[in-house]
């Protein structure tokens, strides 16, 4: 016996990864450097380990093929799809052999399958056409091997053989071969297919003794009968056939009622479930999982396909083995050998395979398993299971053993360097302590390792005070007036520490005092290059900085807001040059000039746009004591910009003109650029204009957008509405029938009474009763005639107003309590064969003139919506309308006690197209239009009230006004 695993249970070897844990103690390790020597010697340790495995197991040796430059074809043609399981089997065997050589053969060696799916398309016709396919597909390179699978891809080839002549034929999964069917065809061998189907049976009996039965499972599909023949040929010789039944004559439902009530002696033989008498059909997955299912009884089978899918197993027919010894085959012929040289197989590779779990399920020992047997899911043994990875570990431990030795010595080394730097560190920190300057060392994230007593003394702090603590909120304010952003400026001293090797900022001691601290900084970097921390030492700076703050506010004060403010400001005289005796640093920026050339050389009046220059000198003139312009200014480069401008006239003696500006007074103004302003507003202006216009043209088609649907809107409720007539004609055709049938055959009825009355008279045979006997059926017969033709009359009547009313729409005065019985007449028969009832209550004596249509489509549309939701699965319901009048409107309620709506649907039941009965008659326009009608027509409001199980109820409001007049 085997456990195979390349197949059926592929095992997947141990990483072994989990062996490195026991041995990574880093707390036995002091040190950066021995630290790292470790992780060096445990990467080569885990290196040296993946190479022992991947050369034990992850590389499996590659099929060699030669290259010899020819190109070889190979074409794989099977006879069915490849979904079935058989046809994946082979195809696995045929990929299994020849793909490595296709790998190895740099392109020269080609393998292409392709299927004739002959189960779903069996016709000739078809057949046929795939063959005429195939050999446009592969004109340019035919295959010099054809492999076909089973037996309508060899019979169709040998039946059309010329056509593909030059290419050998392997075929593999042929049932009922004999030699006769070769004579006359060249280059054809193979492997002949058949079923074990007595070797199973013999075996199933040896390992289960206690069997009293097998129950054969077949079908009535073609396979299922030739599986059928096999059966009673093979059985014929066996001593236990007495044992054996037969099942092929079943409906899936039967077979698995039969299974279920299989006794504990019982086992399975399944051949073909695949279709029932009943015509229906399974795949071969799905009838074993519907056996498996059903029975808790062994199975076993002839398929290889099955093994491993809950079967015990037996001697089964190897799809895989056909696919490898045909696979063979072929690249022998294609290398060369001729097909004639190598006999057929007439003996088919059929293999015991039995599964493991299943074997110990129903206690079946493996020494009665035939010998030779395939075992599935078999346990590895212990030495089977770790075999790969045992010299692997302990060139592991071998390694780790010497690491840690290496490292012990290290230790002692970095033990002798730690005394040493520890005593460094005490001359180092003696040094600091009687400096005369703050020693800071902060981290990255602004902790304070280190300040020495100057630096306590002098932020107020005593010794180990500000050990771990933040820098911010501690030596830095959380919030500073005048450094509001000292958090960031840490980090970036951190970040680009050679950027800010000295800076000043301002500090908080511990007593709340600001100070100034001018700081030089020396960044800490580790061995990789990082910057760990920040080394800094400070001097006060408090007294030095206040006095250059006081200093900098003085000149800040004269000279913010003209170096500062966008534009120029300045000082001209009123002359006919416009002499400029100041201009601001801004003046560059407006007109290109310098403020020294502008004020030498240039007169103002030459800057200045010609046509706006008379604007500008009037508007001093006639507001002297402020007045402001916009105009245009000549750019030295000879660019045109706007400027506004804004000034005072003053006197030689520096004050405020009050009269007028005179030629020798001087301007004191400002002057900025309005260029972008002006373009800004220009373009508004013009873009104002463009939406205008788009405003107008979008209105013109929203407004013919609006008639557009307000016509679309006017033909479907004029659809609905005759949709609502003809159903009104239908409706009470159908009523009128019965009273006119019956007054006909009464009629009839009396005419042949009056036919042998006279008959009799003339006979002379008349008595006294004959006529009294006439005389009574003649007044029952038309009694009953007058009262169904006075209801058709009624019929007709109602349905004529109604039917006028529907189509005119035109006001009228009608009784709303009476029109509305008239309605219901005519609706009569859409309810007619329930047990629902439609009632009018209220004021009986309501009169109006209005349009007695939109009322009838009001309640035609309502009864409707009601019947088909309201009422649905209700047995018994009823619509109440009721009819309330005032002076100032008209109310109608209608009700009903159906199913109601959730509040999801209520707040959509006016929406056009919302309907909750798609594709079941519903259009979900018919509650849409009540609402239009309602609101439109007749200028009311309509509200709805619903909830689930408490029945909807419609409030319409109609106000006697304006097209409803009270009567």
């Amino acid at each position: 016996m085997h456990n195979i695993t390349d197949r059926y249970t592929p095992q997947k070897a141990s990483s072994g990864a989990t062996v490195l844990n026991s041995f990574h103690q880093p707390e036995m390790l002091h040190g950066c450097c021995p630290m790292r020597l470790l992780a060096l010697h445990l990467a080569l340790s885990f290196f040296l380990l993946l190479v022992f495995i991947s050369g034990s197991f992850a590389f499996p040796a590659k099929a060699k093929a030669a290259d010899t430059g020819e190109k070889l074809h190979i074409l794989l043609l099977h006879s069915y799809h490849p979904n079935m399981l058989w046809v994946q089997d082979i195809s696995t065997g045929v990929q299994e052999i020849i793909e490595p050589v296709v790998d190895a053969s740099n392109g020269n060696v080609r393998l292409s399958i392709d299927y004739l799916d002959a189960k779903r398309y069996p016709e000739e016709e078809h057949l046929v056409d795939m063959l005429r396919f195939l050999r446009k597909k592969y004109t340019l390179h035919p295959p010099e091997v054809i492999i076909t699978a089973d037996n309508i891809a060899l019979d169709l080839l040998l039946k059309h053989r010329k056509e593909f002549a030059q290419s050998s034929i392997v075929f593999c999964g042929y049932n009922y071969y004999t030699p006769e069917m070769l004579k006359g065809h060249e280059n054809v061998t193979g492997i002949v297919e058949a079923v074990s189907i007595d070797d199973t049976l013999q075996a199933a009996f040896s390992m289960l003794p206690e069997l009293s039965r097998i129950v054969a499972i077949s079908d009535r599909s073609q396979t299922g009968q030739a599986l059928i023949e096999d059966f009673n040929r093979q059985v014929i010789t066996l001593p236990q056939r007495g044992r054996l039944e037969l099942w092929s004559n079943y409906t899936f439902d039967s077979l698995q009622h039969d299974l279920a009530n299989l006794d504990s002696g019982s086992a399975i033989l399944l051949m073909s479930a695949l279709q029932d008498t009943e015509q229906k059909v399974r795949t071969y997955r799905q009838s074993l999982n519907k056996i498996l299912e059903a029975t808790d009884r062994p199975v076993f089978a002839i398929f290889g396909f099955f093994a491993g899918r809950g079967i015990v197993g037996g001697k089964l027919t190897d799809g895989v083995e056909q696919g490898r010894q045909a696979a063979t085959m072929a690249l022998r012929i294609a290398r060369g050998g001729n097909a004639a040289d190598i006999p057929v197989i007439t003996v088919s590779p059929n293999n015991y395979i039995y599964d493991y779990n299943k074997l110990q399920q129903y206690s079946i020992e493996l020494a009665n398993v035939p010998a030779d047997s395939i075992i599935l899911n078999e346990p590895p043994t212990f030495y089977q299971r770790y075999r790969k990875i045992l010299l692997p570990m302990f060139v592991l431990v071998s390694l780790l053993t010497l690491a840690l030795a290496l490292e012990s010595r290290h230790i002692i080394k970095q033990r002798a360097v730690e005394q040493s730097l520890r005593e460094a560190k005490t001359r180092y920190r003696e040094l600091v302590d009687n400096a005369r300057s703050i020693i800071l060392h902060i981290s990255t994230d602004g902790t304070i390792e280190f300040i020495n007593e100057y630096g306590l003394s002098f932020f107020g702090y005593s010794e180990g005070e500000l050990d771990g603590k933040k820098i911010h909120g501690t030596l830095l304010p959380d919030s500073s007036n005048a450094l509001p952003d000292l958090h960031n400026l840490i980090n970036r001293i951190l970040e680009h520490p050679e950027i800010y090797q000295s800076h000043e900022n301002e500090n908080t001691c511990k007593n709340g005092d600001k100070v100034w601290v001018s700081w030089l900084n020396k960044p800490i970097v580790s061995e990789d290059g990082e910057v760990v921390g920040l080394l800094s030492a400070g001097q006060d700076a408090t007294a030095r900085k206040k006095i250059q703050d006081a200093l900098a506010r003085r000149e800040r004060s004269y000279a913010v807001l003209l170096s500062n403010l966008p534009g120029m400001a300045f000082r001209r005289r009123g002359d006919d040059l416009g002499t400029i005796l100041f201009a601001s640093e801004g003046c560059l920026q407006l007109t290109g000039y310098s403020p020294a050339r502008l004020c030498d050389n240039i007169g103002y009046w030459a800057l200045i746009h010609p046509a706006d220059l008379h604007k500008v000198q009037n508007a001093a003139m006639a507001f002297p004591q402020r007045y402001a312009v916009e105009y245009r200014i000549v750019q030295a480069g000879g660019s045109v910009r706007w400027v506004w401008e804004s000034g005072t006239c003053m006197t030689e003696t520096n004050e405020p003109q009050s009269v007028e500006c005179r030629p020798g007074d001087v301007i004191e103004g400002f002057a900025t650029d309005i260029t972008d302003r002006v373009t800004t507003r220009n373009e508004l202006e013009k873009l104002n204009e463009e939406l205008e216009e788009r405003v107008r043209e979008r209105t013109a088609e929203l407004k013919e957008s609006l008639e557009r649907l307000q016509q679309a809107q006017s033909q479907l409720v004029q659809t609905e509405k005759m949709a609502a007539l003809g159903g009104l004609v239908a409706g009470v055709a159908h009523e009128i029938n019965t009273p006119i049938g019956i007054g006909v055959t009464s009629t009839s009825f009396l005419q042949e009474k009056i036919q042998q009355l006279e008959a009799q008279y003339a006979s002379g045979k008349m008595r006294r009763s004959d006529i009294e006997s006439f005389l009574r059926t003649g007044n029952e017969s038309l009694a009953a005639t007058q009262i169904n033709l006075n209801r058709a009359a009624e019929l007709i009547r109602s349905f004529k107003q109604v039917a006028v009313d529907q189509s005119e729409e035109m006001p009228r005065k009608f009784n709303v309590s009476e029109y509305l019985e008239e309605v219901l007449v005519s609706l009569r028969p859409r309810y007619k064969r329930t047990a629902h009832t439609v009632k009018v209550e209220g004021d009986k004596e309501a009169t109006i003139i209005s349009y007695p249509g939109v009322f009838m489509q009001i309640v035609t549309n309502i009864l409707t919506n009601a019947l088909l939701h309201g009422f649905e699965n209700v047995e018994k319901g009823t619509l109440t309308i009721s009819i309330h009048m005032t002076e100032a409107e008209l109310k109608l309620v209608l009700q009903d006690d159906g199913n109601g709506m959730p509040p999801e649907v209520r707040d959509k039941i006016f929406e056009p197209f919302f309907s909750t009965k798609r594709g079941k008659g519903g259009t979900g326009l018919g509650m849409h239009i009540v609402y239009n009608l309602v609101t439109q027509r007749l200028g009311g409001t309509i509200t709805c009230d619903s909830a689930p199980g408490a029945g909807t109820s419609f409030t319409i409001v109609i106000p006697i006004s304006g097209n409803n007049h009270a009567a």
